[in-house]
């Protein structure tokens, strides 16, 4: 009787098993590397009212000192880091606070509180309806609570001038949006193995049809390019302008990759636009009327933004490193 490791369907079915397992994890990575370096979620928690109607009626009021307020109510602003890196105070334009604008006075902040604890919770002020933080740093995954007793029905506004900040209003919590990234990781992994499961199956018969030697599970691995479409297109383009490709590449992209993650349509608030960031956008079309959409339109005005004002990248990166733009 043969051993079960001398037959072709036990090795076939061990390396789909591992195939699959290194999807899973190639998923689980590029999930990862996927989400952006900086990026900031804000939210408000519903207000809590601490007079009701009927209270008002009767004539009883709430005071703050010797200050009334007319129609208190207790909020929960949020700040959540949930980027891969932390955003630095280099990156608040002309160093102009975040303003979390809530449209209704703000009486008092009654506590901040951060998490992780040991993280510092940058300055903070109140201005009228306004909750001023910063400029400071923002350390990655850090999330900041203020409490704060506002003046009437809040709605919640951020105005930000941050360079190259993905920001997104919290539409669900941390913890939902975690087992929602694991979920679809669990899914991937398990949907690679069902496809690798029944690719097995299909070999094992060709085994027992055909010779053995004909059977070859390399054929099924996944060769992944190590950078993606607009990286290979400045890549590319870089020889055009006269400019080493292995030297000036690796500068090209530690600014691109700090100002926009390599994404064609970022936009701040601040009137940056696209893959360099221009400011204003519109000075790309002098590359063509598409620089909106389109990644090589952006990169060649990019390239030839650097090459006018720099010459080279690696100067551009060096001047960058010292001032936080370029």
């Amino acid at each position: 009787m043969r051993s079960i490791y001398e037959v072709g369907t036990f090795w076939i079915t061990a390396a789909g098993a591992l195939v699959s397992l290194a999807v899973g994890l190639l998923t689980a990575w590029i999930a990862l590397k996927s989400a952006p370096k900086r990026r900031l979620f804000y939210g408000m928690s519903d207000p809590v009212s601490l007079l009701a109607p009927q209270g008002a009626e009767h004539g009883l009021e709430v005071r703050r000192g010797n200050q009334p307020i007319n129609d208190p109510r207790l909020i929960d602003v949020t700040l959540h880091s949930s980027g891969r890196q932390s955003i630095d105070s280099t990156l608040f334009d002309q160093e102009r606070p975040l303003r979390l604008n809530v449209h209704v006075p703000i009486i008092d902040v009654l506590k901040a509180v951060g998490r992780p604890p040991e993280q510092a919770i940058p300055d903070y002020k109140k201005s009228g309806s306004t909750l001023e933080v910063g400029p400071g740093v923002l350390a990655a995954h850090q999330k900041i609570t203020f409490t704060a007793l506002v003046d009437g029905r809040p709605s919640l506004d951020l105005v930000s001038h941050l360079s190259g900040v993905q920001i997104r209003r919290q539409q669900a919590s941390t913890d939902q949006t975690v087992r929602r990234i694991s979920f679809a990781m669990t899914g991937a992994a398990a949907i690679a193995f069902a496809i690798f499961f029944a690719y097995t199956q299909f070999a094992t018969q060709q085994v027992i049809n055909n010779s053995p030697s004909n059977s070859n599970v390399q054929n099924v691995l996944l060769k992944l390019p190590s950078f993606g479409k607009p990286e290979r297109i400045a890549y590319g383009l870089l020889h055009s302008y006269g400019l080493n490709q292995v030297i000036q590449y690796k500068c090209l992209a530690h600014i691109w990759e700090n100002e926009s993650g390599w994404n064609p349509r970022l936009a701040t608030t601040s009137g940056a636009y696209g893959i360099p960031q221009a400011l204003p956008g519109s000075k790309m079309a002098s590359a063509g009327n598409d620089w909106k959409t389109d990644a090589t339109t952006q990169i060649k005005w990019g390239i030839g933004f650097i090459k006018n004002r720099y010459e080279t990248p690696c100067n551009a990166w060096t001047f960058y490193q010292s001032r936080g733009y370029y």
